[in-house]
């Protein structure tokens, strides 16, 4: 059965398609007003201001990106069957967001891109030390590799993709970074037991 959402809830839905099309600085509150089919003010009866609307999505979208790796973890057979199915989540979000996106976060709202870089380090960063210690003691990764580094270069590599310097002029699609990256970082910490079992699971995906 379909849950109807209340006003609150359908503005901050219709934000956050909008500004994952068209990143955070392009979105007026008037272009979600009209997504939305309500006046401005009526939006504004809601939420202060835009930045509020941002701080709201950001909120939402972090509490679901949560929920929906967690989900991943207690589904998946072995470490790399994990860190396979959030690349493969992590592209198929990536499909419909601007690129542009966290840059306008960090650079137009602070109070939101705080929040994002708390959650970076409490669910993200410790997930996958939690993974890389798993998949030591299963032999599918490095005996020699030091978690908190590996985990730091896997999460700031995934962030430095929406930088303007690093994909010059969009010259490359971002989902397609996303997959250069990941197996790059992969490659880099199995085990020849890891390595077969990771390609086991891209095979299975093509």
């Amino acid at each position: 059965m379909e849950v109807k959402l209340n006003l609150r809830d359908r503005i901050v839905e219709c934000a956050r398609g909008l500004f994952f099309k068209m990143g955070l600085r392009r979105v007026t509150m008037d272009d979600i007003a009209g997504k939305c089919g309500v006046s401005k003010k009526t939006i504004y009866q809601h939420f202060k201001d835009k930045d509020t609307v941002v701080l709201e999505v950001t909120k939402e979208y972090l509490h679901q990106e949560e929920h929906d790796l967690q989900k991943i973890h207690e589904s998946a057979k072995d470490p790399i069957e994990e860190l396979v199915s959030i690349s493969k989540w992590f592209r198929d979000m990536l499909s419909n967001m601007d690129s542009s996106l966290l840059h306008d976060m960090k650079k137009y709202h602070p109070n939101s891109w705080t929040i994002f870089h708390q959650h970076k380090e409490k669910c993200i960063f410790c997930s996958l030390i939690e993974n890389l210690k798993e998949g030591k003691k299963l032999g599918l990764y490095r005996s020699d590799l030091k978690e908190d580094i590996i985990s730091r270069f896997r999460v700031e590599s995934t962030e430095m993709m929406f930088k303007s310097d690093f994909n010059n002029l969009g010259q490359f699609h971002i989902r397609d970074l996303q997959l250069e990256i990941f197996e790059h970082f992969v490659y880099g910490i199995v085990t020849d037991k890891g390595r077969e079992i990771f390609e086991k699971y891209k095979r299975e995906l093509k």
